[in-house]
Formats: C-alpha cells, sequence, structure tokens
C-alpha cells in the first residue's frame, strides 16, 4: 500500500460518498479509480460526453424546467 496526497474536495467528496454507498472512504477513492480506468481503457469517448452531458443537465436542470413550461 503507498500514501498519496489528495486534495481536500476530492477526499471530502469522496467521504459523502463512501457514507451513501457503505464504502469506507479509501474503498470509495479505489472504485473511482477502477471506473476511470475501465473508462480509459475502453477508449470509449461517449461515456465521457454522457459524464459531460450529465452535468450540464444537473447544473442547469431548473433553467430547463422552465424553459419547458
Amino acid at each position: 500500500m503507498a500514501a498519496i496526497q489528495l486534495s481536500d474536495s476530492l477526499l471530502d467528496a469522496a467521504k459523502t460518498a463512501a457514507k451513501a454507498m457503505h464504502r469506507s472512504t479509501p474503498k470509495q477513492i479505489e472504485h473511482w479509480a477502477l471506473l476511470g480506468k475501465a473508462v480509459e481503457e475502453t477508449q470509449d469517448i461517449s461515456a465521457v460526453k454522457l459524464a459531460k452531458f450529465e452535468d450540464i443537465i444537473g447544473r442547469y436542470s431548473e433553467t430547463f424546467r422552465i424553459l419547458s413550461e
């Protein structure tokens, strides 16, 4: 096992996600790392595009709701 430095924001996000997913914080970070590795190994950019699209939808969901009324 190796010690690594992580940003405070990543560590805080991992703690929050770990609690929700019933994982330890280190296991949550490992889970995210494995997901990222899998995406890069598939070289399927559509997964990255989908993640970015979902982020945009999340940021502007209230605006989209108002516009759709």
